[in-house]
């Protein structure tokens, strides 16, 4: 794609995943008038639903049969570089602040460690980011993580058992003993920690940390739980304390110059954006006892708060001169003060660019279905002025009977094992299958020419 066009591309590399083709799901409106295509989905895809074959035998029980672990491509940024993408996507819809701490510092870390690799590859913004904490992905919100389809079907794209959040894999319950349990794992756990764990009816369950003693962790309320049981940490009290804190923090790099001239002395400072200022005052010069290199150079590195960093300080002068520290104070203040100042007059709000009109392009269809999502009369107008002869309303101004309602890659034939084109076995079971929750009764519809899975009301 990007060997083809000019504007730039962006992948969306993590977080969590629609199972249906993006602007193509039609199953909240169908079921509760709620549009997904308009950003008011009920989320029908995270519900438990059973599956039944065609004369009614169940296949599978109350599981999230439509629900897909979360999106994580961390291991192949570099890759998408290579490929042509030059932004990254991270899902953040309804999440808190720690997450938006962790999972983007654990990006930018994974990114300024190609680009210190690979220089032919340019940040799009200025600075260094530091952090007080070393983010994990596994720490935040996750249903676990598949890189979905990114090379080929896999079989980790599902989350059948829960769409909450398991956190990270902690360790498995070794022996119970009254109310208390030891763990066999190598993550240090702590007092005031969420745990979670798969129950003997394969629901997940949670419970609090009182207090851990060595390898032997004493639950607020002791759960009903086997030994040999996998545990998750998706409460992690340490961690969430440490990211309550101011915990990241991002400077430029500042080249700093320090001059005598027959007057006085004089200070340079730039950025690593080529920003410069020159600050020039008046001082009667006298040779000093003591070498003044060193108190000149920690003077003027003394950067604090200020959105600058020194990465070197060049002093140039032709005697020792006697510079108080009072004056270097003062003099960093000022050329603080400007070199904000001139970024400020230096920075260009990026301003979308007319751009001459394409050449007329017909639309490679004549008709239009409900699937295009016409709304308006200006949407109509534009697909008729390119061609389109009828054009369909929306679902949500028209809800069609006995149409696809979902169209999805997640495949449950698949996922059972009776897959046609990729697998050998084959069902037992009578098709159509359907997915049954409360009222709702959904049929499913398998379209093995393009790999996909239909859902119909």
């Amino acid at each position: 794609i990007s060997e083809q066009v000019s504007v730039p591309l962006e992948v969306f590399v993590h977080g969590a995943l629609c199972v249906s083709y993006s602007g193509q799901c039609y199953l909240s409106a169908a079921l509760s008038g709620r549009s997904a295509n308009r950003g008011e989905c009920a989320q029908y895809c995270r519900l438990p639903y059973s599956m039944v074959d065609a004369n009614g035998t169940e296949i599978v029980h109350n599981k999230h049969l439509l629900s897909l672990k979360d999106m994580n491509r961390s291991d192949q940024l570099e890759a998408l570089l290579d490929a042509g993408a030059s932004s990254f996507k991270i899902e953040g819809r309804l999440k808190d602040v720690t997450y938006v701490k962790n999972i983007t510092a654990y990006y930018r870390k994974k990114l300024d460690a190609i680009l210190t690799r690979r220089p032919e590859y340019i940040r799009a913004s200025a600075g260094k980011s530091t952090y007080e904490f070393e983010p994990v992905a596994e720490k935040s919100f996750n249903r676990g993580f598949t890189p979905f389809f990114l090379h080929e079907r896999t079989k980790d794209i599902t989350a059948f058992n829960t769409p909450k959040s398991l956190g990270e894999p902690v360790g498995t319950v070794k022996e119970l003993k009254g109310n208390s349990f030891t763990i066999a794992g190598v993550k240090q756990l702590n007092n005031g920690d969420g745990l979670v764990f798969f129950n003997s009816r394969g629901e997940l369950e949670g419970f609090r940390v009182n207090r851990v003693e060595a390898n032997r962790v004493f639950p607020l309320d002791m759960p009903d739980i086997k030994p040999k049981t996998p545990l998750y940490r998706n409460f992690d009290q340490v961690f969430e304390k440490q990211l309550a804190k101011p915990s990241a923090e991002r400077k430029l790099a500042v080249r700093i110059e320090f001059l005598d001239n027959p007057f006085g002395f004089t200070l340079v400072m730039e950025d690593e954006t080529g920003a410069r200022v020159m600050l020039t005052e008046p001082f009667d010069k006298e040779l000093a006892r003591r070498d003044q290199a060193d108190n000149i150079r920690t003077q003027l590195a003394k950067l604090g708060n200020t959105p600058f960093e020194a990465s070197e300080v060049h002093i140039g002068m032709g005697e020792n001169w006697f510079v108080p520290s009072s004056l270097l104070a003062d003099m960093r203040r000022k050329a603080v003060e400007k070199l904000q100042s001139d970024r400020m007059i230096r920075y260009q709000r990026e301003l979308s660019r007319k751009v001459e009109p394409a050449k007329e392009v017909p639309f490679p269809e004549r008709q239009l279905t409900y699937l295009g999502n016409v709304s308006n009369s200006r949407a109509e107008a534009f697909y008729k002025a390119h061609g389109v002869e009828t054009v369909a309303e929306a679902f949500e101004l028209k809800p069609e009977k006995d149409v696809p309602l979902m169209f999805t890659k997640h495949c449950l034939r698949y996922s059972m094992g009776w897959c046609p084109t990729y697998q050998k076995e084959k069902s037992p079971y009578k098709e159509p299958y359907y997915l049954l929750y409360k009222d709702t009764r959904l049929r499913l519809q398998f379209d093995c020419k393009r790999c996909q899975m239909l859902v119909y009301k």
